[in-house]
């Protein structure tokens, strides 16, 4: 890597950090840019996540109050997302990186409409839900949802489906 390739790294990166704190969706550039600079798909999917947490945890106590608001049930989300990110990880490990590259304009694709639509989603969810007591089958819907959510955030390093009230 030269000196021009690191350059406009840490400069992508720096933005990608303010973008990603501020709006999310910041692995949309920075992904690329990591790929453009020569480094495997694989690999960075994997720096493009680790180097995109500290702007997740700069964000964190912005959504203090939507996260508190939530009670109860964000241990149930946290799991079920947890166990959905556990099962994409291992699925992005296990997988023949070149799947992984064949599938990269698709996962853009699905991150994008995430991040486009995340607003229609999420209330199409609360009308699922309905106001007041959740039945079983609303909450499994819901869940499954968010477990194939969790599932596309290791693979693709996106976590669009931000949690707020």
């Amino acid at each position: 890597m030269d000196v021009t390739q690191a350059g406009m790294l840490i400069l992508i990166g720096v933005f990608g950090g303010v973008w990603n704190a501020i709006a999310g969706g910041a692995t949309l550039f920075t992904f690329p840019a990591l790929m453009a600079a020569g480094l495997p798909p694989v690999v960075a999917n994997a720096t493009n996540y680790l180097a995109l947490l500290p702007s997740n945890a700069a964000a964190l106590p912005a959504y203090g109050e939507e996260l508190r608001g939530l009670g109860r049930q964000l241990v149930p989300l946290l799991v079920v997302s947890g166990l959905g990110a556990l099962v994409g990880s291992f699925l992005l490990l296990a997988s023949d990186p070149d799947l992984f590259m064949v599938l990269i304009p698709f996962l853009i694709l699905a991150a994008t409409g995430l991040f486009a639509f995340g607003e229609h989603l999420r209330a199409g969810v609360l009308r699922v839900m309905g106001e007041g007591r959740v039945g079983l089958r609303s909450m499994w819907r819901c869940s499954c949802l968010r477990f194939m959510a969790g599932i596309l955030g290791p693979a693709w390093g996106l976590s669009c489906w931000r949690l707020r009230s």
